[in-house]
């Protein structure tokens, strides 16, 4: 089963997917995902129930939570808008949860281009304390995402994330700026 530990994965220990990726090939997400399965523990071991009524989706492994929200879209590029937290106060990396993939209406599948922690301020970072009391929002950036698709899905191994919603960014908005999100759905900063 296609698993893997979100805290360890570097630029070391993912597949070299690059070749592929820069010459518009399709990845198969279970061969590229699977390649983690030999060396990680099992996502679908995490007994704890997603968390309900919070975001579009969530995704669980072990004492790591990743809570989507949606996707903003600015031409071709869609930053994916999350909150991470950890059971076990930690400080992290922007490299976690860097298999989650996005597979659009065409079956395409696209790896991150990038990702950062949102501070409560809007400034952005690669690092951050993460605790089970106040997730941190994370953004992962997917570049190429045609511009007709309103949704798309998020992959993980085997599971899966659908209907995430696409918002336009206003482009009136300052440049290198993350909209705020709409509600306040956990109690957390947007």
């Amino acid at each position: 089963m296609p698993c893997y530990d979100p805290a360890n994965l570097g630029p070391r220990a993912s597949p070299d997917i690059s070749s592929s990726r820069d010459r518009g090939e399709r990845i198969d997400i279970h061969e590229w995902c699977g390649q983690f399965g030999r060396y990680r523990g099992c996502a679908s071991a995490d007994s704890r129930a997603p968390v309900v009524g919070q975001g579009v989706g969530t995704f669980l492994y072990g004492p790591w939570t990743l809570i989507a929200y949606g996707c903003f879209r600015t031409g071709t590029r869609l930053f994916c808008d999350f909150d991470t937290s950890n059971q076990n106060n930690t400080a992290a990396n922007s490299n976690i949860w860097q298999p989650v993939t996005l597979v659009d209406d065409g079956g395409k599948i696209t790896t991150r281009h990038n990702a950062f922690f949102v501070g409560d301020d809007g400034s952005q970072f690669s690092t951050a304390y993460l605790t089970a009391q106040k997730p941190a929002r994370f953004i992962v950036e997917y570049d190429n995402i045609d511009q007709r698709y309103t949704s798309i899905s998020l992959v993980l191994g085997k599971e899966q994330i659908q209907a995430v919603p696409i918002t336009q960014i206003d482009p009136n908005q300052p440049a290198r700026a993350i909209p705020k999100r709409a509600a306040r759905t956990n109690g957390v900063s947007n």
